[in-house]
């Protein structure tokens, strides 16, 4: 049956129904970054974007607390008109109280909306609103008595979690970026291209929702003017029938799938220009979560019933940053017949991140790609460069040793400078361990059940102790003797109860 477990215990069955709680969190995060002094002045912001990252989860009976690092990248004309990339981070931490028996809580992240502005030549002001989906899973016990000697179908309505996806439009778009003169398509090319949709705008209607937001589309093109960057912002608005809106239920959601760009020659009088059109699909979605109540028949006979409460914990252990630097020779320019001249785009991405123990240290372990696009001394010279390293570092444990971790690593600031045919990179890279230091600890509260016998009609209790009992506090608590009660369970003097359950008769 889904959304159950069954387990047997002593003869007798316990049944734990496992119902999903969703929740969704907003959380707005902002930071304010200076240029370092090796990056230029800001002239004109091109393009900025974020994304989210987990990295952290403490998880307890009641509460649940989320770590996440948001990521802010910003592509910019510099004084020198030399396109410039900056990249800075901000940490997003996000609480949730808990009712019930928590075992587990999952979240999913989104970056709903951003905004930066300039607070100067050499400073960034940016914002961002993170969408977290939490769910946590609780369990119920259900304890039925029977009047049967025999099983019996019980029945009970239960709640389960759906995830609904309600698909709002899938429209082709073609729009008009740019218009190149006295060009034509055999003169221009194409380097690469690039859309991503955002929804900074739900509203309710009576018919449903509409969502509204934009596309930031941008292509580079190269011709034999040099290369240059073209860029949109296209506005999106779609409807979806929706009568149960609910925005804590909700998450809105865009796609942007097949991005083109088609150039196209313009024949006007005696003058030629080359029209550039980007081709793409925008789709999009809302997620809606709800709970449910469907009614099922359980086919099993009940006594008596175990109360547990399951839950892990875990530790957070930040084992610091790591600045590297890495320098290397492309084999694209040994040749000496081009040299580099400015850096495009640069992405660094971190791969099969591993760790070794050795007593209190701790090895980590991560492959490195860098992928580059850069320019080189002649404007027709475009490269796609792409190098592969191995990036390590040794730190002290800072919890316990023999401890399972959950190692996190994730590139900050990227800067990649070049000298003649040689390429160096600068990147900060935030190392982070979830150290895992209980793992499904099992508690046991006032668990009893107490049927007669038919021989002598007393009364048989079996109690699951708890962690502080003795023999003393529990015959006092159910007026027993203390030496019948040891030697009942073949306990010897009045030390901890470490058995688990001890039989009472009465």
């Amino acid at each position: 049956m889904s959304g159950f477990e069954m387990e047997k215990s002593t003869g007798d069955y316990a049944l734990t129904a496992r119902k999903i709680r969703s929740n969704i969190v907003r959380k707005e995060v902002g930071t304010d970054f200076v240029l370092p002094d090796y990056m230029g002045d800001i002239k004109r912001m091109l393009k900025y974007n974020a994304y989210v990252t987990p990295c952290n989860k403490l998880v307890t009976a009641d509460e649940a607390s989320f770590l996440a690092v948001v990521t802010f990248r910003v592509v910019y004309l510099d004084s020198e008109d030399t396109l410039t990339e900056a990249v800075f981070t901000q940490d997003c931490e996000i609480a949730e109280k808990a009712l019930g028996n928590l075992d587990d809580a999952d979240v999913g992240y989104k970056v709903q909306s951003v905004a930066l502005k300039l607070g100067g030549p050499r400073k960034i002001s940016a914002k961002a609103t993170v969408g977290c989906d939490i769910s946590f899973v609780e369990t119920e016990e259900i304890c039925e008595r029977s009047e049967y000697d025999g099983a019996e179908a019980l029945k009970k309505e239960i709640e389960v979690h759906t995830a609904e996806y309600l698909k709002c439009a899938e429209r082709e778009y073609a729009e008009e970026i740019d218009k190149i003169d006295e060009k034509t398509t055999d003169d221009v090319e194409v380097v690469k291209s690039f859309a991503e949709a955002f929804i900074d705008g739900v509203h309710k209607t009576d018919g449903g929702v509409n969502l509204s937001g934009y596309v930031d589309a941008f292509c580079i093109l190269r011709s034999d003017d040099g290369i240059v960057r073209i860029e949109k912002r296209i506005p999106v608005e779609e409807h979806v029938e929706c009568q149960t809106y609910d925005e804590s239920a909700f998450i809105p959601m865009a796609y942007v799938t097949g991005v083109n760009v088609n150039l196209n020659n313009v024949n006007n009088d005696d003058e030629c220009s080359v029209s550039v059109v980007m081709n793409m699909t925008v789709e999009c979605t809302l997620a809606h979560h709800y709970n449910e109540k469907i009614s099922v028949t359980l086919d099993a006979f009940y006594k008596g019933c175990k109360n547990e409460c399951i839950y892990e914990s875990y530790e957070y252990a930040k084992l610091g940053e790591c600045i590297f630097d890495k320098a290397f020779i492309s084999t694209d320019f040994e040749r000496g017949e081009s040299a580099l001249t400015d850096i495009i785009e640069k992405e660094l991405t971190l791969k099969n991140t591993r760790y070794d123990v050795t007593g209190t240290d701790v090895l980590v372990t991560c492959d490195a790609e860098l992928h580059v696009i850069a320019r080189g001394n002649s404007m027709e010279d475009c490269y796609p460069i792409k190098h592969t390293f191995e990036l390590s570092k040794k730190y002290k444990l800072p919890v316990k040793e023999n401890t399972k971790l959950d190692i996190n690593a994730i590139p900050c600031d990227v800067s990649v400078t070049f000298d003649s045919e040689k390429m160096y990179v600068e990147a900060q890279v935030l190392i982070s361990a979830l150290a895992q230091i209980k793992e499904n600890e099992k508690i046991l509260k006032d668990i009893e059940y107490e049927e007669k016998t038919p021989d002598n009609d007393c009364s048989v209790i079996v109690y699951y102790p708890e962690k502080d009992d003795t023999l003393w506090s529990v015959s006092k608590k159910y007026g027993v003797s203390p030496s019948a009660l040891a030697q009942k369970n073949g306990i010897a003097g009045n030390e901890e109860l470490n058995l688990s359950k001890i039989i009472i008769v009465k």
